[in-house]
């Protein structure tokens, strides 16, 4: 078969052995083989990082941010999923991100299909906005804790809330020193945050 021939390959075989197909929102998926442990050993950053940080550490730390500063259950439920699709399509550093056109609506089909299985809503109305500040006084967080410093002439150009990451900084911390940021630590750390939060709303 010659290359223009041959068919596209546009699935991925995920842990429990079930498929995904990229851009669709119906695939059945089993939430801790399939998103969980995955999200565990999901680097952020591209991997440069003075210690090994998770898609699901950061999770955690976002949904813990919440509990802390006082905001709903709700919202600290949003904030542990929201990274949730980058198990199906990975943790694409955001200045790529920003320059592929048609990532988005892959991702957003991600972040249904495993919201759908989870049995979750996705956020509407303001938390949406109260995930991005929790997200980014992480993000603030984890570059004073896990970034070497900036070289000269570099900036860091990004909006934060202090008193927010000032305890992001908190559970960023406990997590490195614990070495619960990679694996079945990170992973377990991440079901029991839902299973907590799950436990509040009832």
């Amino acid at each position: 078969m010659s290359e223009p021939d041959k068919p596209k390959k546009d699935w991925i075989l995920l842990r429990s052995g079930a498929a995904y197909t990229f851009g669709r929102d119906d695939s059945a998926l089993d939430f801790e083989q399939d998103v969980v442990i995955p999200l565990s050993r999901i680097v952020r950053y591209g991997g440069h990082t003075t210690w090994p940080w998770t898609v699901a550490a950061h999770a955690v730390v976002c949904a813990r941010t919440a509990v802390a500063a006082g905001f709903s259950v709700m919202s600290a439920g949003h904030a542990l999923h929201h990274d949730d699709a980058e198990a199906l399509v990975g943790d694409v550093v955001s200045p790529l991100k920003h320059q592929l056109t048609d990532f988005a609506p892959i991702e957003d089909a991600a972040s249904r299909c495993i919201a759908r299985n989870a049995g979750y809503l996705l956020p509407t109305g303001d938390f949406p906005n109260i995930v991005k500040a929790l997200d980014v006084a992480a993000l603030e967080a984890e570059r004073r804790l896990l970034k070497a410093p900036l070289v000269p002439g570099l900036a860091w150009h990004v909006e934060y809330d202090r008193d927010l990451a000032r305890l992001a900084e908190q559970f960023v911390y406990r997590a490195i020193i614990a070495e619960r940021a990679w694996g079945a630590p990170a992973a377990e750390d991440y079901m029991t945050m839902m299973e907590e939060l799950n436990a509040a709303s009832c």
